[in-house]
Protein backbone atom coordinates (compact mmCIF):
# COMPACT_ATOMS: atom_id res chain seq x y z
CA UNK A 1 0.00 0.00 0.00
CA UNK A 2 1.09 3.42 -0.71
CA UNK A 3 0.24 6.59 1.43
CA UNK A 4 -1.81 7.06 4.10
CA UNK A 5 -5.57 6.49 4.37
CA UNK A 6 -7.49 10.09 4.23
CA UNK A 7 -10.71 10.25 5.93
CA UNK A 8 -13.03 12.73 4.33
CA UNK A 9 -15.33 12.98 7.13
CA UNK A 10 -15.79 12.98 10.96
CA UNK A 11 -19.58 10.72 10.53
CA UNK A 12 -19.02 7.25 11.40
CA UNK A 13 -21.55 5.81 8.97
CA UNK A 14 -19.81 7.67 6.30
CA UNK A 15 -16.12 7.50 6.66
CA UNK A 16 -14.29 7.18 3.82
CA UNK A 17 -10.55 6.68 2.75
CA UNK A 18 -8.92 6.35 -0.38
CA UNK A 19 -5.11 5.69 -1.09
CA UNK A 20 -3.07 3.93 -3.66
CA UNK A 21 -2.87 0.30 -3.92
CA UNK A 22 -1.44 -2.42 -6.02
CA UNK A 23 -3.64 -5.13 -8.08
CA UNK A 24 -1.95 -7.84 -9.99
CA UNK A 25 1.21 -5.77 -10.46
CA UNK A 26 -0.85 -2.31 -11.42
CA UNK A 27 -1.06 0.88 -9.62
CA UNK A 28 -4.62 1.44 -8.60
CA UNK A 29 -7.00 3.83 -6.88
CA UNK A 30 -9.14 2.67 -4.20
CA UNK A 31 -12.44 4.24 -2.50
CA UNK A 32 -13.21 2.17 0.57
CA UNK A 33 -17.10 3.56 2.55
CA UNK A 34 -17.82 1.30 5.93
CA UNK A 35 -21.38 0.44 4.82
CA UNK A 36 -21.80 -1.62 8.96
CA UNK A 37 -20.10 -0.70 11.80
CA UNK A 38 -18.61 -3.38 13.89
CA UNK A 39 -18.01 -4.36 17.18
CA UNK A 40 -15.65 -4.09 19.65
CA UNK A 41 -12.98 -1.71 20.15
CA UNK A 42 -10.45 -4.31 18.63
CA UNK A 43 -8.88 -3.70 15.06
CA UNK A 44 -7.28 -5.72 12.71
CA UNK A 45 -3.48 -5.21 12.20
CA UNK A 46 -0.27 -6.41 10.53
CA UNK A 47 -0.08 -9.97 11.27
CA UNK A 48 -3.97 -10.74 11.72
CA UNK A 49 -5.35 -13.48 10.49
CA UNK A 50 -8.65 -12.65 9.07
CA UNK A 51 -11.57 -14.70 7.94
CA UNK A 52 -13.75 -12.71 5.56
CA UNK A 53 -16.39 -12.52 2.55
CA UNK A 54 -16.17 -10.60 -0.50
CA UNK A 55 -19.00 -10.36 -2.74
CA UNK A 56 -18.22 -8.46 -6.22
CA UNK A 57 -21.14 -5.77 -7.50
CA UNK A 58 -19.97 -6.16 -11.06
CA UNK A 59 -21.50 -7.69 -14.30
CA UNK A 60 -20.84 -11.14 -15.05
CA UNK A 61 -18.34 -10.35 -17.72
CA UNK A 62 -17.00 -8.23 -15.32
CA UNK A 63 -14.00 -10.68 -13.77
CA UNK A 64 -12.68 -10.19 -10.52
CA UNK A 65 -9.48 -12.43 -10.80
CA UNK A 66 -6.97 -9.67 -11.98
CA UNK A 67 -7.81 -7.25 -9.20
CA UNK A 68 -8.79 -9.75 -6.43
CA UNK A 69 -7.46 -13.05 -6.11
CA UNK A 70 -9.64 -14.13 -3.91
CA UNK A 71 -13.20 -16.40 -4.48
CA UNK A 72 -16.56 -14.03 -4.05
CA UNK A 73 -19.26 -15.27 -1.87
CA UNK A 74 -17.60 -17.53 0.72
CA UNK A 75 -15.39 -17.22 3.84
CA UNK A 76 -11.86 -16.72 3.05
CA UNK A 77 -8.45 -16.27 5.19
CA UNK A 78 -5.94 -13.52 5.00
CA UNK A 79 -3.22 -12.51 6.47
CA UNK A 80 -2.30 -8.39 7.04
CA UNK A 81 1.38 -7.98 5.77
CA UNK A 82 1.69 -10.59 3.51
CA UNK A 83 1.43 -8.79 0.78
CA UNK A 84 -1.14 -11.42 -1.30
CA UNK A 85 -3.29 -8.75 -2.05
CA UNK A 86 -2.71 -4.99 -0.94
CA UNK A 87 -6.38 -3.88 -1.88
CA UNK A 88 -7.89 -6.23 0.02
CA UNK A 89 -5.48 -5.81 3.26
CA UNK A 90 -5.61 -2.14 3.03
CA UNK A 91 -9.24 -2.79 3.28
CA UNK A 92 -8.76 -4.81 6.18
CA UNK A 93 -5.77 -3.34 8.43
CA UNK A 94 -8.24 -1.33 11.42
CA UNK A 95 -11.90 -2.69 10.49
CA UNK A 96 -13.67 -4.36 13.40
CA UNK A 97 -15.35 -7.81 14.09
CA UNK A 98 -18.53 -7.93 11.59
CA UNK A 99 -17.81 -4.97 9.80
CA UNK A 100 -18.33 -4.22 6.50
CA UNK A 101 -16.69 -2.40 3.86
CA UNK A 102 -17.67 -1.27 0.04
CA UNK A 103 -14.46 -0.82 -2.02
CA UNK A 104 -14.53 0.69 -5.19
CA UNK A 105 -11.31 -0.17 -7.34
CA UNK A 106 -10.12 1.95 -10.49
CA UNK A 107 -6.67 0.41 -12.10
CA UNK A 108 -4.65 3.15 -13.56
CA UNK A 109 -3.50 3.15 -16.75
CA UNK A 110 0.28 3.73 -16.05
CA UNK A 111 2.42 2.39 -18.81
CA UNK A 112 6.55 1.17 -17.56
CA UNK A 113 9.52 0.00 -18.57
CA UNK A 114 8.08 -3.07 -17.02
CA UNK A 115 5.22 -3.93 -18.53
CA UNK A 116 2.18 -1.85 -20.47
CA UNK A 117 -1.53 -2.41 -19.32
CA UNK A 118 -3.85 -4.27 -21.46
CA UNK A 119 -7.40 -6.24 -21.73
CA UNK A 120 -8.46 -6.71 -18.68
CA UNK A 121 -7.09 -3.51 -17.59
CA UNK A 122 -9.38 -0.71 -18.12
CA UNK A 123 -10.31 2.80 -16.07
CA UNK A 124 -14.02 1.86 -14.61
CA UNK A 125 -14.62 0.98 -11.14
CA UNK A 126 -15.03 -2.19 -9.64
CA UNK A 127 -17.18 -2.44 -7.13
CA UNK A 128 -17.27 -5.00 -3.94
CA UNK A 129 -18.04 -5.19 -0.40
CA UNK A 130 -15.95 -6.99 2.23
CA UNK A 131 -17.16 -8.29 5.70
CA UNK A 132 -15.28 -9.07 8.38
CA UNK A 133 -16.10 -12.26 9.95
CA UNK A 134 -13.41 -12.47 12.68
CA UNK A 135 -9.61 -11.90 13.12
CA UNK A 136 -6.78 -12.58 15.44
CA UNK A 137 -4.60 -10.22 17.34
CA UNK A 138 -1.44 -8.92 15.48
CA UNK A 139 1.27 -6.89 16.25
CA UNK A 140 2.51 -3.41 15.59
CA UNK A 141 6.03 -2.68 14.81
CA UNK A 142 6.57 -1.43 18.40
CA UNK A 143 4.56 -4.54 19.91
CA UNK A 144 7.27 -7.03 18.09
CA UNK A 145 10.11 -8.15 19.76
CA UNK A 146 14.04 -7.79 18.09
CA UNK A 147 13.75 -11.28 16.55
CA UNK A 148 10.36 -10.94 15.05
CA UNK A 149 11.14 -7.82 13.32
CA UNK A 150 14.46 -9.64 11.53
CA UNK A 151 12.37 -12.33 10.67
CA UNK A 152 9.59 -10.56 9.11
CA UNK A 153 11.82 -8.06 7.49
CA UNK A 154 13.69 -11.27 5.82
CA UNK A 155 10.59 -12.81 4.85
CA UNK A 156 9.22 -9.14 2.93
CA UNK A 157 12.76 -9.19 1.40
CA UNK A 158 12.34 -12.60 -0.06
CA UNK A 159 8.46 -12.11 -1.24
CA UNK A 160 9.73 -9.04 -2.68
CA UNK A 161 12.02 -11.01 -4.81
CA UNK A 162 9.41 -13.56 -5.74
CA UNK A 163 7.51 -10.66 -7.31
CA UNK A 164 9.91 -9.13 -9.23
CA UNK A 165 10.60 -12.12 -10.83
CA UNK A 166 6.78 -12.50 -11.44
CA UNK A 167 6.68 -9.09 -13.23
CA UNK A 168 4.60 -8.03 -9.94
CA UNK A 169 7.27 -4.24 -9.80
CA UNK A 170 4.76 -2.50 -7.33
CA UNK A 171 4.41 -5.14 -5.57
CA UNK A 172 8.01 -5.98 -5.19
CA UNK A 173 8.65 -2.19 -4.11
CA UNK A 174 5.84 -2.84 -1.54
CA UNK A 175 7.66 -5.24 0.20
CA UNK A 176 10.73 -4.37 0.08
CA UNK A 177 9.52 -0.53 1.83
CA UNK A 178 8.15 -3.00 3.90
CA UNK A 179 10.93 -4.31 5.22
CA UNK A 180 12.71 -1.37 5.32
CA UNK A 181 10.78 -0.01 7.90
CA UNK A 182 10.81 -2.32 9.93
CA UNK A 183 15.15 -2.56 9.81
CA UNK A 184 14.56 1.16 10.71
CA UNK A 185 12.75 0.43 14.28
CA UNK A 186 15.37 -2.18 14.79
CA UNK A 187 18.42 -0.02 14.44
CA UNK A 188 18.51 1.17 17.87
CA UNK A 189 18.41 -2.40 19.35
CA UNK A 190 20.45 -3.92 17.37
CA UNK A 191 23.31 -5.92 18.77
CA UNK A 192 26.76 -5.96 17.72
CA UNK A 193 27.07 -9.22 16.36
CA UNK A 194 24.23 -8.25 13.68
CA UNK A 195 25.38 -5.36 12.79
CA UNK A 196 26.89 -6.73 9.68
CA UNK A 197 24.84 -8.53 8.58
CA UNK A 198 21.85 -5.49 9.11
CA UNK A 199 24.32 -3.27 7.30
CA UNK A 200 24.04 -5.83 4.05
CA UNK A 201 20.54 -6.50 4.03
CA UNK A 202 19.72 -2.81 4.26
CA UNK A 203 21.90 -2.34 1.24
CA UNK A 204 20.80 -5.32 -0.69
CA UNK A 205 16.94 -3.75 -0.15
CA UNK A 206 17.87 -0.39 -1.03
CA UNK A 207 19.64 -2.11 -4.26
CA UNK A 208 16.37 -4.03 -4.81
CA UNK A 209 14.03 -1.16 -4.78
CA UNK A 210 16.33 0.74 -7.44
CA UNK A 211 15.55 -1.99 -9.48
CA UNK A 212 11.79 -1.71 -9.57
CA UNK A 213 12.56 2.22 -9.60
CA UNK A 214 14.40 1.79 -12.43
CA UNK A 215 11.54 -0.72 -14.10
CA UNK A 216 8.84 1.92 -12.77
CA UNK A 217 10.67 4.87 -15.37
CA UNK A 218 11.58 6.40 -11.98
CA UNK A 219 15.70 7.12 -11.92
CA UNK A 220 16.08 10.25 -10.09
CA UNK A 221 14.31 7.53 -7.40
CA UNK A 222 16.93 4.56 -8.30
CA UNK A 223 19.71 6.53 -8.33
CA UNK A 224 18.47 7.71 -4.51
CA UNK A 225 17.96 4.34 -3.34
CA UNK A 226 21.47 3.17 -4.82
CA UNK A 227 23.72 5.74 -3.63
CA UNK A 228 22.23 4.81 -0.39
CA UNK A 229 23.04 1.22 -1.13
CA UNK A 230 26.30 2.21 -1.95
CA UNK A 231 26.81 4.08 0.97
CA UNK A 232 26.31 0.80 3.34
CA UNK A 233 28.35 -1.13 1.23
CA UNK A 234 30.51 0.52 -1.62
CA UNK A 235 31.79 -2.75 -2.87
CA UNK A 236 28.34 -3.98 -3.52
CA UNK A 237 27.62 -4.63 -7.40
CA UNK A 238 24.12 -4.13 -8.16
CA UNK A 239 23.82 -1.37 -6.71
CA UNK A 240 26.90 0.04 -8.59
CA UNK A 241 25.07 -1.44 -11.91
CA UNK A 242 21.81 0.50 -10.67
CA UNK A 243 23.06 3.45 -9.94
CA UNK A 244 25.28 3.28 -13.18
CA UNK A 245 21.68 2.83 -15.00
CA UNK A 246 20.12 5.71 -13.50
CA UNK A 247 22.92 8.03 -14.50
CA UNK A 248 22.29 6.61 -18.12
CA UNK A 249 18.76 7.08 -18.32
CA UNK A 250 19.43 10.79 -16.60
CA UNK A 251 22.12 11.43 -19.32
CA UNK A 252 25.07 11.79 -17.19
CA UNK A 253 27.21 9.44 -18.66
CA UNK A 254 30.10 10.23 -16.92
CA UNK A 255 29.71 9.18 -13.46
CA UNK A 256 27.60 5.99 -15.61
CA UNK A 257 31.18 4.65 -16.51
CA UNK A 258 32.55 5.40 -13.20
CA UNK A 259 30.62 3.06 -11.77
CA UNK A 260 30.89 0.88 -14.57
CA UNK A 261 34.72 0.64 -14.35
CA UNK A 262 34.39 0.11 -10.70
CA UNK A 263 32.02 -2.49 -11.60
CA UNK A 264 34.35 -4.54 -13.60
CA UNK A 265 37.61 -4.08 -10.59
CA UNK A 266 35.38 -5.94 -8.69
CA UNK A 267 33.48 -8.47 -11.48
CA UNK A 268 35.99 -8.10 -14.58
CA UNK A 269 33.61 -10.98 -16.08
CA UNK A 270 30.46 -8.93 -15.72
CA UNK A 271 28.51 -9.32 -18.90
CA UNK A 272 25.81 -7.10 -17.84
CA UNK A 273 28.39 -4.35 -16.85
CA UNK A 274 30.72 -4.81 -20.77
CA UNK A 275 27.07 -4.66 -22.42
CA UNK A 276 26.20 -1.40 -20.60
CA UNK A 277 29.57 -0.08 -21.28
CA UNK A 278 29.19 -0.34 -25.14
CA UNK A 279 25.67 1.02 -25.16
CA UNK A 280 27.27 4.33 -23.06
CA UNK A 281 29.40 4.52 -25.57
CA UNK A 282 26.97 4.06 -28.40
CA UNK A 283 24.97 6.67 -27.03
CA UNK A 284 27.81 9.01 -26.30
CA UNK A 285 28.26 8.78 -29.60
CA UNK A 286 25.01 9.56 -30.72
CA UNK A 287 24.77 12.52 -29.41
CA UNK A 288 28.17 14.15 -29.97
CA UNK A 289 26.61 13.00 -33.64
CA UNK A 290 23.95 15.15 -33.14
CA UNK A 291 25.39 18.32 -31.30
CA UNK A 292 27.87 18.31 -34.38
CA UNK A 293 24.95 18.62 -36.62
CA UNK A 294 23.58 20.78 -35.16
CA UNK A 295 26.95 22.98 -34.70
CA UNK A 296 27.07 23.23 -38.21
CA UNK A 297 24.00 24.56 -38.95
CA UNK A 298 24.99 27.48 -36.94
CA UNK A 299 27.35 28.24 -39.71
CA UNK A 300 26.02 27.21 -42.92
Amino acid sequence: MEGAAKYDTQDLNDISKSWMSVAAGNRCQVKQRILKEGNGAERAKVGSVCKIIIQSENSEEDTHEFLLPYPINQVTEVKIGEGECDVIEGCLEGMSLGEKCELLVRPLPTHTAAQSLSPPYDTHEYKYTVQMECFTCGKESWEMTFEEKWETALHHKEKGGERFQAGDIWGAADRYARAMRLLVTMQCLLPPTEASEYQQIKAMLHANLAACQLKLGQPHNALESATRALKLDSSLVKGLYRRAMAYMSLGEFDQARVDLKKLLELEPGSRSAVQALKDLDAKVKSENAQLARAMSKLFT
